[in-house]
């Protein structure tokens, strides 16, 4: 299906509509002259209740209101209209005589856009309501596009999804058919079938996130060495395409615990470690190095070292930046978003965290994660460890 053109343009005047409501029959005529001769379509209602009626009947582009009426008043029928979820987008300007402050500030926090006072000038109201119908069809056509943006990614997500479940599936048919494989061979296959479920995983968590903001985290002690461990071995084929030693330091040792979720702190470290792997020239190593609490260094956390060409004082401007140009280019034709460090960034204050970086132009980059210590009680089971919304 294909996605919906968006709105057209206000800018073409005459397709713009624009409801006046006045008590006073002449004010009507007066205004509906000036906006008829511009161009515009114009409605017109002589109390709040017609208002609602006409509204119902047709949805302006913009509404003139004044504040003063029998009944209901204006500045009740703008609150109306903010309450209503199909009319709040709706861009209302006061028109009316009465000048006090309080009423000013009162429509405007009723929702109001904007307040012209009586008697006006003709070349100021029509310069008001043009600036707010562009500032609506702008809005309108970032809406469309965001519209459109999801749809594609939802397409994309199901596509990826699919995709991903073959290659688990086969996978998993290798693993159960294919008992004389070396045991390096069997390690790739299962690596390819634990990412693909990891990977199926994060695409949930980022359509979810784009429904309704970021993810919940997790919280519980875990033991940051397992989940290095995990991350490193996921990354050495990488490396290894670039005859790079990725290392882990202490490869085997007593659990290492923090308090985190260790689906955002997989995140973290798959992000810092592709970058370390995409941007290091190849045949240089690339060092992870896990940090037990206790020592002077403070809590518990990791760190991972390259031999990279490092930041200049440029690129720490806007390193955490999404989108962020840098000034290092991958070194093997590799592909860079510049999402990973801003995600990075992101999910490591949501986890009370602390990330620092030592880098000097040519000498290679060393990022340090700290993490909040584990509270006293029971390192939780080792889960799957899918990626947290940003």
């Amino acid at each position: 299906m294909s996605p919906a053109p968006p709105p057209p343009a206000l800018s073409s005047r005459s397709r713009a509509c624009i409801l006046v409501v006045d008590d006073q029959p002449a004010n009507i005529q007066t205004v509906g002259s000036l906006l008829h001769a511009e161009g515009y379509d114009v409605m017109s209602a002589t109390s709040a209740e017609q208002a609602l009626k006409r509204l119902r009947a047709r949805r302006p582009d913009l509404l003139l209101l004044d504040m003063m009426m029998p009944g209901t008043s204006g500045l009740d029928l703008c609150r109306v209209l903010a309450a209503k979820p199909s009319l709040a987008e709706v861009p209302v300007i006061f028109l009316s005589a009465a000048d006090e402050a309080g009423l000013i500030s009162a429509a405007l926090e009723a929702g109001a856009v904007d307040y012209v006072t009586k008697p006006f000038r003709g070349t100021e109201l029509l310069g008001r309501i043009r600036t707010h119908l562009a500032l609506k069809a702008a809005r309108d056509q970032l809406q469309c596009l965001a519209e459109e943006k999801d749809e594609l990614l939802s397409l994309m997500a199901h596509d990826l999804k699919n995709g991903l479940a073959a290659v688990r599936m086969h996978a998993e048919y290798l693993a159960r058919h294919a008992p004389g494989l070396e045991p390096k061979a069997r390690q790739c296959v299962d690596t390819i079938s634990h990412e693909a479920v990891r990977l199926s995983e994060c695409i949930g968590e980022l359509l979810a996130s784009q429904a309704g903001g970021p993810q919940p985290l997790h919280l519980t002690t875990v033991d940051i060495g397992a989940i290095a461990r995990e991350a490193v071995d996921a990354h050495r084929p990488l490396a290894a395409a670039k005859n790079q030693e990725l290392t882990l330091e202490p490869r085997a040792a007593a659990p290492c615990l923090a308090r985190t979720d260790p689906a955002a702190l997989r995140q973290v470290l798959d992000n810092l470690l592709s970058n370390a792997i995409t941007f290091s020239p190849p045949g240089r190593p690339v060092q992870v190095a896990v940090r037990p609490a206790g020592l002077e260094e403070g809590g518990p956390g990791l760190s991972i070292r390259d031999m990279g060409p490092g930041f200049t004082a440029e690129d720490r401007k806007r390193i955490f930046k999404r989108y962020g140009r840098l000034s290092a280019c991958p070194t093997g034709g590799e592909t860079s978003t510049g999402l990973g460090l801003s995600i990075v960034k992101k999910l490591i204050d949501r986890l009370g965290g602390t990330l620092l970086l030592e880098t000097q132009p040519g000498a290679g980059a060393l990022f340090t994660v700290g993490l909040p210590a584990a509270a006293t009680g029971a390192l939780a089971p080792p889960a799957q460890t899918s990626p947290a919304a940003p």
